[in-house]
């Protein structure tokens, strides 16, 4: 009889805890219209019908005096393959029932936006901006709607017209400014999904914007490789399912090699040897078919007299840059070694050292032993075409290439 009271005990606390808990829960809970609004827009951009359906008819129960969801099922109902006329002559009869009069007049643009001659030509626009032909589409909406000087007077097809705007060079401003209002409107008095769909585009253009300006900075403009490099790591990340990310990598990897190989080129001109290496070796791997790193990297063996290290690095940067087997120094082509004035890296006993050297001037009667004294210069020219040529090249150790146009005389 004794334990009756403390199993009653036990059975209140135990329902005071629940009742404390679903008091918390219901004050803690997350509010369902902003929820299922958030779903409507993420499945209007994947495509998923039935999931933004389900979602607007839940908004519409929920609040039945609110127009928003309904304009948004009879847009969704206008981009079905095959539209069904009787249930969009339906919902527009509903919100012209309602008392918001704008909505009823954006509902009637709609209806007669799947109908000749409208219909035809917002879908030649639609098809024309796809092809990156903005301009004509452009000419069409103006066409289209006269009286607006070509931005239409409902909020949906009014965000497609800006979104053409936006790829019109000298118009770009006055597109961004428009998407701008038509967030401030839709949220105050309209549909809160298209509202996001305007701010998506908005942000998604501004991202553009930026990544194209880190492509330039990445390929044109050597300062800003860094910030450039921080946007396409971004870009990576938020979208990697993007069609693009195969571009934004190799630019990536552009950006990073010629980072760490100025870096490099920093601490060797201040004498930090070993953090240079570092820099220049790390670097490497991003764009394993320029020399640039190993250049670098026989710089400072130069500088510290290491000439063993010298000959690797320089067979190195041939590797990479031709592609070929690994060649001893004395096989590096003439352009090669003349792009970096091999004759300041060289030991200065290295001239009068090898065999087989001639006088300035005197005719090579053993194309692998000496040079003529013209291709003895090491300078670099600029021909008409623009590019650089050498038109020498340097003294045994760099015996692969002549002057083009000009043969190696016979014996």
């Amino acid at each position: 009889m004794k334990t009756i009271p403390w199993l009653m005990l036990v059975f209140a606390l135990a329902s005071s805890c629940r009742a404390a808990e679903g008091n918390e829960v219901a004050t803690h809970g997350v509010a369902p219209e902003p929820w299922l609004e958030n779903q409507a827009s993420l499945a209007r951009a994947g495509g998923w019908e039935e999931i933004e359906r389900d979602a607007l008819r839940r908004l519409m129960s929920m609040n039945p005096n609110d127009a928003g969801p309904k304009l948004e099922e009879l847009r969704l109902a206008i981009t079905n393959a095959v539209p069904d006329i009787g249930q969009i002559k339906e919902l527009v009869r509903n919100l012209c029932a309602s008392p918001d009069e704008e909505a009823c007049r954006e509902a009637r643009v709609l209806q007669a936006s799947i109908e000749p001659p409208m219909s035809d030509a917002l879908a030649s626009a639609r098809l024309l901006f796809r092809a990156g032909r903005s301009a004509e589409a452009l000419e069409l909406y103006q066409k289209t709607f006269p009286a607006t000087q070509g931005r239409p007077p409902e909020s949906s097809l009014e965000l497609e017209y800006l979104s053409v705007l936006l790829t019109i060079p000298g118009r770009e401003a006055e597109g961004v400014k428009g998407i701008e209002a038509l967030i401030r409107r839709t949220e105050e008095h309209g549909s809160v999904i298209l509202s996001r769909r305007a701010a998506s585009l908005l942000a998604h253009h501004h991202f553009e914007r930026t990544l194209a300006e880190a492509l330039n900075d990445i390929y044109e403009n050597g300062t800003r490789r860094e910030r450039a490099a921080r946007v396409l790591e971004k870009a990576l990340q938020t979208y990697p399912q993007d069609s693009r990310t195969h571009r934004w990598r190799n630019a990536l990897n552009e950006g990073l090699y010629w980072i760490g190989v100025d870096r490099g080129d920093m601490l060797a001109a201040r004498g930090r040897f070993e953090e240079a290496r570092k820099a220049y070796r790390e670097c490497a791997h991003f764009r394993p078919d320029l020399p640039y790193s190993h250049l670098g990297l026989a710089k400072i063996a130069r500088r510290l007299g290491q000439w063993g290290r010298l000959k690797s690095h320089l067979a190195d940067a041939l590797a990479q840059a031709g592609g070929r087997r690994r060649a001893s120094a004395s096989a590096l082509p003439g352009f090669l070694l003349g792009s970096m004035k091999i004759k300041e890296m060289l030991p200065p006993t290295y001239m009068n050292s090898r065999p087989g050297m001639r006088k300035p001037g005197e005719i090579c009667r053993n194309r692998l032993k000496c040079l003529s004294a013209r291709s003895a210069c090491g300078v670099l020219n600029r021909g008409r075409s623009g590019a650089t040529r050498l038109h020498s090249s340097l003294p045994v150790v760099a015996m692969t290439r002549f002057r083009p146009g000009k043969s190696m005389p016979r014996t």
